[in-house]
């Protein structure tokens, strides 16, 4: 009866003890979780104006302060990557392509639904400090002398004076899938900047959509 009893005692303490030491190391585990992530970005541009893939590289931590709600905030650098096409009357024209890199800090409120697939909503700003701008490419120019027209080239490859700082609104959705230690990650998001990168002729914005692919650490 005796050994009986103790292990009555021994079980109900693996039922109410153990489970809610575990617990609360689950929970106390949760509440800050890293994500990496590797992302392609197209530059939102104007008409006349193209586009070429840039990249982009984001270290997050989530704050998780309920299932569903948390803060994320994090480091991303960012090269963007456009090219505009000038026509100045018939004298001049150019093929100039605009290489910015930008270093980010975002602050992002999530929403997030679902257990095993869960899917998230971002909302919030990130600041920006553009590190490195360039222009590179050709300008073509036409000259009449009085008797004939002269036509020249001219290579550039130059750094620019831009706006270093920036604030930009950002929004974005994703989802992700929980494996036994790890959580897969696809998102997609939108940013633009509340002023010109370039303030000339043709003013260039660092706005972007970017695809993202990483991994969250549980």
């Amino acid at each position: 009866m005796k050994k009986i009893s103790i292990s009555i005692l021994l079980f109900l303490a693996t039922i109410l003890v153990i489970p809610n030491n575990l617990k609360a190391q689950e929970k106390k585990a949760k509440f800050i979780t890293p994500e990496l992530y590797v992302s392609l970005v197209k530059a939102v541009v104007s008409e006349g104006e193209q586009n070429y893939l840039g990249y982009n590289t984001s270290l997050y931590a989530s704050f998780n302060f309920t299932k569903s709600f948390s803060l994320v905030s994090g480091l991303s650098y960012t090269k963007q990557r456009t090219e505009e096409s000038f026509s100045h009357g018939h004298f001049a024209s150019s093929d100039v392509e605009l290489r910015a890199g930008y270093f980010s800090i975002p602050l992002m409120c999530r929403y997030t639904v679902g257990k095993k697939v869960r899917f998230f909503l971002d909302l919030g700003v990130m600041g920006s400090y553009v590190n490195s701008a360039k222009e590179i490419g050709t300008i073509h120019s036409s000259v009449y002398n009085g008797m004939q027209t002269v036509y020249g080239e001219t290579k550039i490859d130059r750094s620019i004076d831009v706006n270093e700082y920036h604030i930009m609104p950002t929004a974005g959705v994703g989802v992700k899938v929980a494996l036994k230690k790890i959580d897969l990650i696809a998102r997609t998001s939108y940013q633009t900047s509340l002023k010109e990168l370039v303030g000339n002729m043709s003013p260039a914005y660092i706005n972007n959509f970017q695809f993202s692919l990483g991994i969250g650490l549980r």
